[in-house]
This record gives C-alpha cells, structure tokens and sequence, in this order.
C-alpha cells in the first residue's frame, strides 16, 4: 500500500480565488436570466388558464339556456356586488365570475347559480380599458352600475346578447378581454 502524499504548495491543485468569483458570477449571470424567462412563462400559462376556463364556461352558459330554454347569464363580479355577497371577499373584484339562470333581468339569487363562483388564476384579471374594440367584453362597468356591461346573456336558442338589450352582435361572437393584473398601493 503506498502512503497517501501530504500535498505541498508545489503539488497541490486548486481554483485560485478569482477564478471562483468568476465562476460563481457566470452562474448568477445564468440564474437570473433563466428566473425572468421562467416567470414569463408562467404568466403566459395563467393568462391561457384564464382564457380556457373563460371559454368553456361561456359554452357551458349557451348549452344550459339551450337545453333548459331560459336566459342564462355570464356576470363578472363587480366591487358593487363584492359588497352584497357574504359569499364574495374583495380580492375577487375583476378575478371572479358566475353564471346563472336569469328570472329577473339584473337580480342575482343565490338558488339561480349555474356554478359556484369562478375565480381566475393568479395575476389575471377581467380588462378595465375603455379603448377596448366594440364587441369586446369590457371590464368595469360604466357609471358604477352593477352589470352594466359586464353581463353576458345566452336566450332560449342560444343567441348571445349583452347586458338586457336585444342586440348581438353581428357574428354573434364575442371577446373577453383578460389581462395580467397589477397591484396598486394604497
């Protein structure tokens, strides 16, 4: 058996300091560029989560006033209605909606509920912009009503409208605007 060498400063092999830091700084380097791109795409997926969920429920809506020949509604809660429902807390103002069937045109009760109320994934929001395209489904509400545009009905075929009017639009599609929110201090 041969004895282990105690490494002497001439034999010994090492980093030398700055060659670690450079190491360590290239690694950084590489850590937070691939953090950004990560957090990247998981807002892409929540806005895509969003989108779907959006979509399928707006098709369960048409199905259900089809098939059970009523007005159904598609309603986004508003900060008006986070104030009535014991059922809703104020984190979901612009994150949350619900469909129900629609008795009264405008009065929500709770045994009319299609769905429990339907939250959107983390950092997504309904669209508040004004500038948005006509046929797009805005976000806030004009003068502070509850449901003004914000409420999407489905008749007893199927035929969409908004809010109470009697006008669809034209292709009878529409756009929901849902975009990455952002928190505001304050």
């Amino acid at each position: 058996m041969i004895p282990p060498r105690n490494p002497t400063r001439r034999t010994a092999r090492s980093f030398t300091l700055m060659e670690l830091l450079m190491v360590i700084a290239i690694m950084a380097l590489l850590l937070s560029i691939g953090a950004v791109s990560f957090l990247n795409i998981n807002k892409g997926a929540n806005i895509r989560a969003a989108r779907d969920t959006v979509k399928s429920d707006l098709k369960l809506a048409q199905q259900s006033a089809i098939v059970n020949r009523q007005r159904v509604g598609f309603f986004v809660v508003t900060a008006v209605y986070n104030t009535n429902n014991p059922y809703v807390t104020k984190n979901m103002e612009n994150r949350a909606y619900f469909l129900y069937a629609v008795d009264t045109p405008g009065v929500a009760k709770q045994e009319n509920f299609l769905s429990s109320i339907q939250v959107l994934p983390a950092g997504t929001m309904f669209d508040d912009l004004s500038t948005l395209p006509t046929g797009t489904f805005n976000g806030y509400p004009t003068g502070g009503a509850l449901f003004e545009a914000r409420r999407v009905l489905f008749d007893a075929a199927g035929t969409i409208f908004f809010s109470d009017s009697q006008n669809a639009p034209s292709d009878h599609l529409f756009k929901v605007s849902i975009r990455e929110a952002t928190v505001t201090a304050g």
